[in-house]
């Protein structure tokens, strides 16, 4: 199980991010996800990055902490959370991408909603602690890395009025890797 205590006081209203990576030596599900949270994107990208997902909900106020459960026992987990204000409607991401090298690339994301102010982010699981560079243009918003020094999960942001965006390559070190794009239509 792997829990995230957030910050501050969540206020109703607010879009919470749950981003969560393990590493094992064999298949590992999700025995439960962060309560009340819609699943967005999950993958089984490599043998020794053997699950990654990204969670969201809205936030009914109060919440204090969100956490998920494998189903192996390992103390290879990382996870992060982030939240944000002003936007409508719901996330989207596209479709992710995995190599074992020390770049990492992501798939474009073409949001529904077309032209806007759009948040669009970058999310990068990869096997090792280092914290590898932002893509250009992106702002680090979280990165967490377990104990072990094994897994690591992070995620960058940006504004951009555009209809897709394609998160520039970027350093990782060298590691098994998995990537996602996102997308939040502001208000």
């Amino acid at each position: 199980t792997c829990a995230v205590t957030y910050t501050g006081t969540v206020a109703a209203g607010e879009l919470i991010f749950f981003i969560s990576a393990v590493r094992n030596t064999g298949a590992v599900t999700i025995s439960s996800g962060p309560s009340g949270f819609t699943q967005l994107a999950t993958s089984t990208p490599a043998a020794n990055m053997t699950r990654v997902c990204i969670y969201y909900k809205v936030a009914v106020g109060g919440e204090t902490s969100a956490s998920i459960t494998y189903s192996s026992a390992t103390s290879n987990i990382a996870a992060v959370t982030a939240r944000y204000t002003n936007r409508q409607g719901n996330p989207e991401a596209g479709t992710t991408q995995t190599a074992n090298s020390a770049t990492a690339a992501w798939n474009a994301v073409t949001p529904s909603w077309g032209l806007a102010n759009t948040k669009y982010f970058a999310v990068v699981f990869s096997n090792n602690d280092v914290l590898g560079s932002a893509p250009s243009n992106y702002t680090l918003v979280k990165s967490a890395s377990n104990a072990g020094d094994s897994v690591r999960v992070t995620l960058y942001d940006r504004d951009l009025a555009a209809t897709s965006d394609d998160p520039p390559d970027a350093s990782v070190a060298a590691a098994v890797w998995a990537t996602y794009a996102m997308a939040l239509r502001p208000v």
